[in-house]
């Protein structure tokens, strides 16, 4: 450890046999005197003060989207208060779905500034993806796409559950956009030597080199409405977490993710 220098500090306390909490500090320690071979010795540590880089994304994010829920409001009270022949009311409707989308971005943000401080505790993989499909089974429905979920009992992982929901909610809504009707989807889970696997495979459009190329990319979206960090929040909470994510994909038939986590016997 380098004295005088910023550390964070992890302790992490076990509430009972499944849960744990985290409790992250940012703190600076420094040396005030040394022996006779010159070793230093720690003998306080001070807390930094200084507001860390998520809390302090967090909070911007959220006062971001405070005034932009202001003025959404504001623009329907407008739009309710003209003739519905009216020609601006396309403007408004224009204004509102911008806003939706910045108030997209601003969650997805302080998404990715969460995944770095995660709630981890051991959860029932298959409970969390079934979870998850119920989620959407209206809009599975809808689309009338059927799915298969092929999922090996008492497989756990110590995971964030809000952020997994949040990644499997992400692969799911990217596979439903990219079947037009009437697809598949096939979930399966197992282990591969010491890692969990999951694959999340659907029969839509697939993709071309270039998209296959940019997927991770922040920013970067191929759909009308998007944000382009979805996966890229994908993959930093697989990370975060201490796995991988990588896929396949062939234009005209389907992608393939994959995702790793890492798996111990001793649950």
């Amino acid at each position: 450890m380098k004295l005088d220098k910023p550390h964070r500090i992890i302790i992490k306390n076990k509430i009972n046999e499944v849960d744990y909490d985290m409790h992250i500090f940012n703190i600076i320690p420094y040396c005030i005197e040394t022996n006779k071979n010159d070793r230093n010795y720690l003998i306080h540590i001070e807390e930094d003060n200084e507001i860390s880089e998520s809390t302090f994304f967090s909070s911007l994010m959220h006062e971001v989207k405070n005034p932009i829920t202001a003025v959404k409001g504001y623009l329907k009270l407008l739009e309710l208060s003209m003739d519905k022949t009216d020609g601006r009311r396309k403007f408004i409707y224009n204004s509102i779905r911008e806003l939706d989308r910045i108030e997209s971005l601003a969650k997805e943000i302080i998404l990715i500034y969460k995944s770095i401080n995660c709630n981890i505790q051991k959860l029932d993989l298959k409970n969390v993806l079934e979870e998850v499909f119920g989620f959407y089974e209206a809009e599975l429905k809808k689309k009338k796409i059927e799915y298969t979920l092929c999922l090996n009992d008492n497989l756990n992982i110590m995971a964030d559950r809000n952020l997994l929901n949040v990644l499997f909610a992400n692969l799911l809504l990217n596979a439903i956009d990219a079947i037009k009707e009437k697809g598949v989807i096939i979930v399966r889970s197992g282990l591969l030597e010491e890692r969990v696997l999951i694959e999340f495979e659907d029969n839509g459009e697939g993709m071309d080199e270039f998209t296959q190329n940019q997927l991770f990319t922040p920013f970067f979206t191929t759909k009308d409405n998007g944000t382009g960090l979805g996966l890229y929040l994908s993959k930093k909470i697989v990370e975060n977490h201490g796995g991988a994510i990588y896929f396949k994909s062939q234009k005209g038939k389907g992608t393939v993710f994959y995702i790793e986590f890492p798996w111990t016997n001793d649950f």
